[in-house]
């Protein structure tokens, strides 16, 4: 039996796979070896993964997360997996590598993830040829929906939002600055706190100002995180994430003014690593 995971800050999806056949299929809290530790993830897995009758068979373990570009924090994650699946072979890997999986399997493109946090990088088909520098929520995650959640808290307390939508959010959030700065410094996945507020811009995207936001948002993404490589040698950009694949329409009229054609969107990985592991 294998298990694939693929984990993001807000979400992780497990699949158990015997051979072609999906036994099961379920979700658990996010977590990333940036801001969590071994005990932590080992807490979630056993505290929500309700499945523990498949964890003896489990033989390979293929787990893709947020966060594990380093030595150091996929040892976070080997640590609190191999405390748990104890039969198993473990391999884990940077969620970029998920999304290259996902979306080209074989094939060469410009990957680039956008959900709560953003990033991207050039595949091969084989593996990943240059990544971009990402620098997470507090100073990068360009166009991702904690970017998208944190311009309109900029706006909507600065006066910058137009007064009808603002009285749109205010009765969606009931937010005083007090309540949300406490809530903010205090939550323990910041990021995806930020993030919860891009679903308001979900639902007012066909509003001019959003739209706007929105662009700029996506346009900065693509300056950081595209035009850094040499993009126009590659036939397909391809985009994984919830906040690309809700916001298709006005990510794809921003790649348009740069000349760049949208490819396949995937709102989760994981149907696309499915294919993957099971024609392997």
């Amino acid at each position: 039996m294998q298990l694939i995971v693929e984990s993001g800050s807000s979400k992780t999806e497990w699949v158990f796979l015997n051979g072609k056949e999906v036994l099961l299929q379920c979700r658990t809290s996010g977590f990333n070896p940036n801001y969590h530790n071994t005990k932590y993830i080992s807490s979630v897995i056993l505290d929500e993964l309700d499945q523990a009758v498949y964890f003896k068979d489990v033989k390979t373990v293929y787990f893709y997360g947020a966060g594990c570009s380093s030595e150091r924090n996929c040892k976070v994650v080997f640590d609190a997996l191999n405390s748990i699946f104890l039969q198993a072979v473990i391999h884990v890997n940077h969620d970029m590598l998920a999304a290259c999986h996902a979306l080209f399997g074989d094939k060469s493109g410009i990957v680039c993830i956008l959900g709560t946090g953003s990033n991207s990088c050039c595949y091969d088909g084989m593996k990943i040829m240059e990544n971009a520098v990402s620098l997470g929520y507090l100073i990068g995650d360009e166009g991702s929906g904690n970017n998208i959640g944190k311009m309109l808290i900029h706006d909507y307390f600065y006066g910058i939002m137009p007064e009808y939508l603002r009285q749109l959010f205010d009765s969606e959030y009931h937010l005083s600055i007090d309540t949300f700065l406490d809530k903010l410094y205090h939550h323990p996945q910041p990021a995806k706190y930020l993030g919860s507020f891009a679903i308001f811009a979900d639902k007012n995207q066909d509003n001019p100002y959003i739209e706007d936001l929105c662009c700029r948002c996506f346009q900065s993404f693509i300056e950081n995180f595209i035009l850094r490589f040499n993009a126009y040698e590659y036939s397909e950009i391809g985009f994984v994430g919830s906040v690309a694949f809700h916001f298709q329409k006005i990510l794809g009229k921003c790649l348009g003014t740069y000349n760049f054609k949208m490819g396949k969107v995937l709102s989760n990985p994981v149907e696309g690593l499915i294919k993957y592991y099971i024609n392997k």
